[in-house]
Parts: structure tokens; C-alpha cells; sequence
């Protein structure tokens, strides 16, 4: 940095990379603000003259610019000619002839007028980061990467005339952006389109606010230049510029009203998981999804639904594999028929059915009852007599006391090794073997292995069979279908070639489940899914499971509330299995089964990583392993007399009380209290009840370590519960 308060060897390399070839360039320079603002301007070719010109301009307030695009070449004879000139008359949007950057401009969120600070920055470095991996995506060229001073710069190389069609696409574009990636922290600026746009002069000093150590005035500068800047091509803009809201198709006869549409409402009927919901500067409403319906290891905020104030709606992902999928592919993933529905056909089909609802109770009040209830569905009624002389074929078990005819639900959390259990239950059931522990009614088998393929599957047959694979246990890789589809379908011509099987996996439900029809809640599509699955195994006399997830939320008070999905899911099965973990990676599991053909159990399984099948190791206690263990923390708590030592020191002493567990013990004898336990078992007391101290008592008990001699407790006086927010302290929680 010299004199002049500028790096002019970085603004040098900077016009190089950025105006080649000699071509003409403004700088701006802007001196002070609001009335007392002045602009300085100079019109330049090359770098020649640019070091003397600025030293003759005072810089220690400046902020300093440069034009973006191409300018006509008149405007080079302007008065500002070589020199720095304090004028009104700088370049304008008819001046400039063609585009030549498409700025992108990541800004930190701040109050205005100041500086960001370094943390405020990282985030702006992180979000360039994701923007450009976007934009290759989309099929834009390398760009240049700077520092703007307060934020980050991506610079593509465009060549497209200035005119209204390549200004509205380039807004268009800017605006997309905005949507897709402005946050809570970051903002993309859409105000750059216009064609004689002024960025920061690379190598000058960004001057907002104070110069302090928390928000410095920071040097803008280049920090990478592609090895062969090449321009990208229009068609990539056009793409990027595509990926806007766009508003719902209509038919010619169609009418939707305004706000008759609801998108979150939309979501959360068809289980489309939202992480979190923000607004823009513009009004649009962004829709950060938990994870990408296309492929759900697209995690947030990667993929988003957004609806601008107009009522457009857009669908983004930022992965590559997702990046063609719009809204409408959405809609249509769980309403096929979405678009092709004739709103007026359907306003007619609700007054052809309201008027036949009219026609009816008029009929109801006429003497001709008998007519009517020739055309009533009949209901049959039948004794309790009756109804135990009837004779039923019995229930089929494919496992025995586990897997019943009809339908049963095993969920388990993602990758925690449900398909290896399903694998080994196929084979078990095949070879009429025990699977663990129960015992099977041997049968032909099919599995229905949706998530993964052929190659896959022989691979882990090859890891668990000792030997050749059965014939009777057969494998469906690909091409089914949905419920509404046809699945059932599919599956009853399969069953005609393969007659003797009588259990069929499906893994996952979600390959096959009912798409909610319009006006469908969550629950009766998830509950139809099941009714049809299970009506159709009976029918058959076969069992049919199907796999599902777990939610990420875990309910220890109820292992059926931790299957993903509505209790829809589980309210039509005749059994349910929930697997769980305490954490990921232990080999050991709890499988709790109930249902209306099975009797309610928990039993304790382990992965055998060696040979890959599940063991079953015993049976547990159903119950809340963390409840008991609180009521028992809860027990122990009140029946102690050191809780009653601890509140007379609490209740007594001035400010606060410091001692060992010996002079604790001490005190207790003032307090004609008499302990039986030893020094650690006072002091192990001590440390465990350190939130329960606070949260029943109001009492702070602070542990103060003192090397390798005995710990040292400090207790003070309580506090009034009643001022502490509810629910801040919880039992049991650690101080």
C-alpha cells in the first residue's frame, strides 16, 4: 500500500484481467455521502496513466469503482479523458454497448453503513462456494473469484449486446439466485443487472462505518483467475433464469382463485418434511426442505420449494442429478393427475354430486320409503351365537407369533441393517429355519429389494448362505409400480407364476405407496395404503411385510410413534416391528412387536458383523429404560438425608458454604442429622443430584475440582422457582 491509500499494482492486474485488449473502462470514485457526496470520474485505456491520476485525488474516504461492461467508445473524449475530473456526467445504460460480466454479489446481512465482521464474511465465502458449484452445474464456465471487502465476488464472462430482451434475462438470472441462495445470513444483490453497473476496483479499500478490529475496513481483491477465462454461453443464463416460480398451469376453462392453492399445507399432507421457512426482502416465501423428495440424500438446506407474493411456485435442488426437476415434476410425483383435471369439470362433478345430495332428502320426505331403501347399501347383522358356530381356516404365520397373514410394518432407522434382517427372514421362511428364535412355516418367498439391484443382492447372498441360495426364494428388482398405478396388479400376475409363495417383502413402502388423492389427508392415504395391502394378503392367505423408517425424532414412550410417516401407516397392520438402536453404530438392538394377530413383545437382537445376520439374544422389558432410570434418580433424591443436610447448609449460610464431603458430613451432625454413608458415597451423591439440587430445590451446588485431593462443594442459598421460566430446568439435568 502507498501514499495514495491503494494497492495500485493489485488495481493494475485487475483492470488487465478485466478489460483487456485496451478496452475503455470508467473508475468512479465516491467521496463522502448524502448531500455532501461527491463523484469523481476518469475514462481510461490500459493501465498507463492510472498511477499518476490517482495521486491526485485525496482516497483516505473513498470508495472506488469501475464499470462492469463494454462502453461506446465515445465516451472516451469525454472531459474526464486520462484524468479524474469531479462530474455529473458518467456513463449510463445508453452508453454501454454490450455485457461483458454477469456479477455475482454475496453480501454478509448487517445493519447498514458498517462493515462485516471476519464471521460475517466466512459465511459470504461459504455461500460463494455453493453458488458456484450451482452454476457449473448449470452449465456456466469457470469464473473469477474476488473479495469485494465486506463480502464475496463471482465474475462470469458473458458476450451478449445491451439490450431490454439481455437486461430482463440477466435480472431474471440474479433473481433466481436471490431465491435460491439469500438467507438469514447472506444476501445475493439482484440490484446488479442494470448494463452500466459499477462493482468495487479491485486493490482499492472498502470503506463502510468505522475502521475497527471487530468490522475493518478490509483491501477488495481478485483471489483467483481461471487458467482460460471463456465466456458462458447464453443458454446456461437461460436455464439458470428458468429455475424462477413460475405460476400454475390452467386449462382455458379453468378459474382457480387466488390463495385457493396452499403450498404448505400442500407439504405437509403429502409428508414433505420442511426444515425451515424464510422470507426474502421481496416477499417470497422459501420452503427449506428437510431433504430432496428426488433423492433423499440431498440433505437442507440443498433442495427448497418457493412461492413468490404473485403466487408462482418453484422447486429448486442444487445437486446436479436434481437439477431439471421443477415444480410441477414434484406435484405430479404425488398427484399424477394434477394438471390434468379441468377445474370447471371438477366444479361440475361437485354440483352434479350436491344436487344428487338435494335429491335424495327430497326423497326421504316422500311417502314412497320403501323405493328408497331398495337403492340404501344393506347392513347385515349377525348374533353372537352365530358368530362362534362359524368356522374360520386358521391364521397363517410365515413366523410363527411374528409375521401373520395380511399386512405387517417393520421400520427401522435408515443404513442400521433392516435389509440384512429381511435377506435372512426370506431365507429362514425359504428353508422353513427358525428366525430368531421364532419359528417359521416353510414356504416360497418373495423379495421385493427396490433400493437396491441385482449385483447388490447376489453379493449378500453370497456373504449369508452357506452354500447355494434356495429356489423357492425369489428376488423383484425394478419396474413396480405405485398402489394407484397398479401394483396389486403387478403383483397378482407375479403370484400366478410363483403360486406357492406366501410372503412377500417390500423394501421400501415408499416404492409402492398410495399417492394421496386431491383433498386426501396424510393419514387416510397412509391408512388406505395399508387397508388395500392387507385386504389383498388375505385374500391371498399371505403375509405381506413391508420396510419402512423410523423418524429422526425418537419417542421413548411409544415405539409405535416412531415409525415415519402418520399412524396411518401402522392403524390398518395386523402386526408392527420397530427396531432401535441407542446409537448408530452398536451392534446390539431392541425389536418391539405388536399388532391385533401377535402378542406384544420386546426382544434384544445383535448384528454379527462376521456373518452379517441379526441374533437374537434375549428377551427385554418393555418399558422407558430414561423414565425408570429418572424415577429411580427421583427416589433416591427425596428418601436422602444428605439432600436434607445440603438444604439446611443452603437455608443458613451467609452468600455461600465451601467444604469437602468430611465437613459436609460435619455440618450434619449440627443438624442433629445423622448419615450413614462414607465420605465418596457423599461425595458421589453430591455429583449426581447437581441438577436435581437446582431443579427441585432451587439450590446451586457448584463442584470445584482440587487436583488429586478431595473435591471441594460449594452450595449456596435457593432461589425462588417460581422466577425461573418453566421448563429452563429439568429434572435430572446436569449442573
Amino acid at each position: 500500500m502507498n501514499n495514495m491509500d491503494i494497492d495500485i499494482e493489485s488495481v493494475k492486474k485487475s483492470i488487465e484481467i478485466l478489460k483487456p485488449n485496451n478496452a475503455l473502462y470508467e473508475i468512479r470514485i465516491l467521496l463522502g455521502s448524502g448531500k455532501r457526496k461527491q463523484t469523481i470520474s476518469g475514462y481510461f485505456k490500459g493501465t498507463d496513466g492510472l498511477e499518476e491520476a490517482f495521486k491526485k485525488v485525496d482516497l483516505r474516504r473513498a470508495n472506488v469503482f469501475y464499470t462492469l461492461n463494454e462502453i461506446n467508445e465515445g465516451c472516451y473524449s469525454r472531459e474526464q479523458h486520462e484524468r479524474f475530473v469531479q462530474i455529473d456526467d458518467t456513463t449510463s445504460d445508453s452508453d454501454i454497448v454490450a455485457y461483458r460480466w454477469f456479477l455475482v454479489d454475496i453480501d454478509p446481512k448487517r445493519n447498514s453503513g458498517i462493515s462485516s465482521t471476519n464471521e460475517e464474511l466466512e459465511a459470504a465465502k461459504t455461500s460463494a462456494a455453493r453458488v458456484k458449484e450451482y452454476l457449473a452445474n448449470m452449465g456456466f464456465k469457470k469464473p473469477i473469484e474476488a473479495l469485494s471487502g465486506n463480502g464475496c465476488h463471482l465474475l462470469y464472462s458473458i458476450d451478449m449486446v445491451n439490450n431490454s430482451d439481455n437486461e430482463q434475462l440477466i435480472k431474471q438470472c440474479l433473481y433466481a439466485l436471490d431465491m435460491t441462495f439469500s438467507n438469514d445470513q447472506v444476501d445475493i444483490d439482484k440490484s446488479v443487472f442494470n448494463p452500466s453497473r459499477v462493482s468495487k476496483l479491485y486493490g482499492s479499500i472498502a470503506r463502510k462505518g468505522a475502521d475497527t478490529k471487530e468490522r475493518p475496513h478490509r483491501l477488495s481483491q481478485i483471489l483467483k483467475v481461471p487458467e482460460k477465462i471463456r465466456a458462458t454461453e447464453r443458454a446456461a443464463l437461460e436455464k439458470l433464469a428458468a429455475t424462477l416460480p413460475q405460476e400454475e398451469p390452467k386449462s382455458a376453462n379453468q378459474k382457480i382463485r387466488k390463495n385457493e392453492f396452499n403450498v404448505q399445507d400442500w407439504l405437509s399432507s403429502h409428508r414433505v418434511g420442511v426444515a425451515r421457512v424464510n422470507t426474502t426482502s421481496d416477499g417470497a416465501v422459501k420452503y427449506v426442505l428437510e431433504e430432496c423428495p428426488f433423492n433423499s440424500s440431498h440433505k437442507a438446506p440443498d433442495s427448497m420449494v418457493i412461492v413468490q407474493p404473485s403466487g408462482a411456485v418453484g422447486f429448486r435442488c442444487l445437486h446436479n442429478s436434481c437439477m431439471g426437476h421443477t415444480w410441477q415434476d414434484l406435484r405430479l410425483m404425488f398427484e399424477p393427475d394434477a394438471y390434468d383435471d379441468d377445474f370447471a369439470e371438477r366444479e361440475k362433478r361437485i354440483e352434479n354430486g350436491w344436487q344428487v345430495h338435494k335429491q335424495y332428502m327430497i326423497t326421504r320426505k316422500t311417502d314412497d320409503e320403501e323405493e328408497v331403501k331398495k337403492n340404501l347399501p344393506v347392513l347385515q347383522a349377525i348374533s353372537s351365537y352365530d358368530l362362534q358356530q362359524k368356522d374360520f381356516p386358521d391364521t397363517y404365520y410365515a413366523v410363527i407369533g411374528m409375521i401373520p397373514e395380511g399386512e405387517t410394518v417393520i421400520a427401522a432407522p435408515p443404513k442400521t441393517g433392516k435389509s440384512w434382517l429381511m435377506l435372512d427372514m426370506c431365507l429362514k421362511v425359504a428353508n422353513g429355519e427358525k428366525f430368531l428364535g421364532f419359528e417359521t412355516n416353510k414356504s416360497d418367498t418373495l423379495y421385493l429389494a427396490l433400493e437396491d439391484g441385482d449385483k447388490f443382492e447376489q453379493e449378500r447372498l453370497n456373504i449369508v448362505c452357506q452354500g447355494d441360495a434356495p429356489k423357492n426364494f425369489h428376488f423383484v428388482f425394478n419396474d413396480v409400480m405405485h398402489l394407484n398405478e397398479g401394483f396389486l396388479l403387478q403383483l397378482d400376475a407375479l403370484l400366478t407364476q410363483i403360486p406357492n409363495t406366501k410372503l412377500v417383502v417390500i423394501d421400501t413402502l415408499n416404492f409402492i405407496q398410495y399417492h394421496p388423492a386431491k383433498g386426501e389427508s396424510a393419514y387416510n392415504c397412509d391408512y388406505r395404503t395399508g387397508k388395500d395391502l392387507k385386504a389383498y394378503a388375505e385374500s391371498k392367505g399371505i403375509a405381506i411385510v413391508v420396510v419402512t423408517h423410523t423418524t429422526k425424532m425418537i419417542h421413548a414412550e411409544d415405539e409405535m410413534m416412531n415409525v415415519s410417516g402418520t399412524n396411518g401407516v401402522t392403524g390398518a397392520a395386523d402386526s408392527v416391528i420397530v427396531l432401535s438402536k441407542e446409537h448408530r453404530t452398536d451392534a446390539d438392538a431392541k425389536m418391539f412387536i405388536t399388532g391385533r394377530k401377535v402378542r406384544q413383545s420386546m426382544h434384544e437382537i445383535r448384528f454379527n458383523d462376521k456373518t452379517c445376520l441379526w441374533e437374537y439374544t434375549g428377551v427385554a422389558e418393555i418399558g422407558d429404560k430414561d423414565q425408570r432410570e429418572r424415577e429411580e434418580k427421583e427416589k433416591e433424591y427425596f428418601s436422602s438425608q444428605i439432600r436434607n443436610v445440603v438444604l439446611n447448609i443452603a437455608n443458613t449460610c451467609e452468600g455461600s458454604w465451601k467444604g469437602r464431603a468430611g465437613n459436609l458430613m460435619e455440618k450434619a451432625l449440627e443438624f442433629n442429622i445423622g448419615l450413614k454413608e462414607s465420605n465418596k458415597q457423599v461425595g458421589g451423591f453430591m455429583s449426581r443430584m447437581q441438577g436435581m439440587f437446582m431443579a427441585v430445590d432451587g439450590v446451586r451446588v457448584e463442584k470445584i475440582d482440587n487436583g488429586n485431593a478431595p473435591k471441594f462443594w460449594k452450595i449456596y442459598p435457593p432461589i425462588d422457582l417460581e422466577e425461573v421460566n418453566d421448563g429452563f430446568i429439568q429434572i435430572g439435568e446436569k449442573g
